[in-house]
């Protein structure tokens, strides 16, 4: 049924069949078929992700730059730098803010954590260490949002760290996963290596009543977002429609990194109008797709903080990058799914559900294991946008 000149999935499929029925349809409006079926990731929006050494930038710069790299909710990338000698200021860009749906800034400070560990990773492959000088996001979130001083201790070249390669390749994976037995054990015990900070822990949901009890909380935290406005609004700000706009933000999140068919691609860019994106297909459309993910996940995880504090948010977001590194390293995929951590009652069951305390924090709920394919990859900012 349509209401409210709304687009049902019938009408959808409609017009996505007369795009697949006749190319010339696609070519009037400028985008033809070849466009979807053959696109290259090329320009400014990609170029970060091919650049696998620092060419002309100076050190500061690549390190930096590759920082840009990490995870970010709905990919808005809350962070920019200032360069002062070997050290580097890094900063929470508080205007990059997911709003309603991320009131605490969590999942901001998360991002920026996730930067951090990624210029951890790039410094230790120019020969230097990433030495992080302080910590402020506790003192200086509020103010101006500054997180941490990092400093650049220079030490002798070697081989590629392990995770350098990962950098470029890691993705956030929106698929069913498949996997198990021996083969998700190893990638647990391979997250389990790696070191923590002090304040952060993780948890796996180990049972079979464990996932499905997270299959649930899931669907609940889902179904509550879309229909609180105030939450789901303040996410579909960061949705660009078409692939010009996108890469001309060089933010926000897209249906070009789903496993959607082309033609349905071609038909959000060319049918879906801003306000499509609040209409209940849409909605339902992001509740079916939890449902269908979640139910296909073999490791559940949790990094949660022992303490509610913004210093414990951000080393939580240095580990999340950690197991996205080791994840793709290893041939898996990683894929955070926070509407619960977001919503309260959900939030609360999550530390039922995997042993916490009342007074531990969930920061981020993941989902891990082998995905059919390699989905397209996000866009990025220039370097110029994120340092001061």
């Amino acid at each position: 049924m349509e209401t409210h000149g709304k687009l049902s999935r019938r009408r959808l499929l409609v017009r996505s069949g007369m795009v697949v029925g006749g190319a010339a349809v696609v070519a009037g409006a400028g985008l033809p078929v070849a466009y979807h079926l053959h696109h290259r990731e090329v320009g400014p929006a990609y170029a970060a992700r091919k650049q696998t050494a620092k060419g002309t930038l100076t050190d500061a710069e690549y390190i930096i730059q590759c920082g840009t790299l990490a995870a970010s909710p709905h990919n808005t990338q809350p962070w920019k730098f200032s360069i002062d000698g070997a050290r580097i200021l890094v900063f929470a860009d508080r205007a990059r803010h997911l709003g309603a749906a991320d009131p605490e800034r969590r999942m901001m400070l998360s991002g920026v954590g996730c930067a951090i560990e990624n210029m951890a990773v790039a410094a230790e492959a120019l020969g230097h260490r990433l030495a992080v000088d302080a910590l402020h996001a506790d003192e200086r979130f509020e103010r101006d949002g500054l997180c941490a001083t990092v400093r650049l201790v220079p030490g002798a070249a070697g081989a590629t760290p392990l995770f350098f390669p990962a950098l470029f390749e890691r993705q956030t994976t929106r698929l069913p996963f498949s996997g198990g037995g021996g083969a998700i054990e190893a990638l647990r015990q391979a997250f389990a290596r790696q070191p923590l900070f002090p304040g952060v822990e993780v948890a796996y949901a180990v049972s079979a009543a464990d996932h499905a009890g997270v299959d649930q909380i899931n669907l609940d935290a889902v179904q509550g977002f879309v229909t609180d406005r105030a939450q789901y609004d303040a996410g579909m700000e960061w949705y660009r429609i078409t692939r010009a706009e996108w890469e001309q933000a060089g933010d926000g999140i897209a249906i070009f990194t789903s496993d959607a068919p082309w033609f349905i691609k071609t038909a959000v860019e060319l049918f879906v109008t801003p306000d499509d994106l609040d209409g209940p297909d849409f909605i339902q459309g992001e509740i079916d797709h939890v449902a269908r993910v979640s139910a296909a996940t073999p490791l559940w995880g949790l990094i949660y903080g022992t303490q509610p504090t913004n210093t414990t948010r951000l080393l939580a977001g240095r580990v999340l990058e950690r197991f996205y590194l080791e994840a793709t390293r290893l041939g898996f995929a990683l894929h955070p799914l926070n509407y619960a951590v977001e919503r309260p009652a959900e939030a609360a069951r999550l530390r039922t559900r995997f042993g916490l305390k009342a007074t531990d924090e969930p920061l981020v709920l993941f989902r891990a294991g082998r995905a059919a394919e390699r989905l397209g990859n996000s866009v990025r900012r220039p370097l110029q946008t994120v340092i001061l």
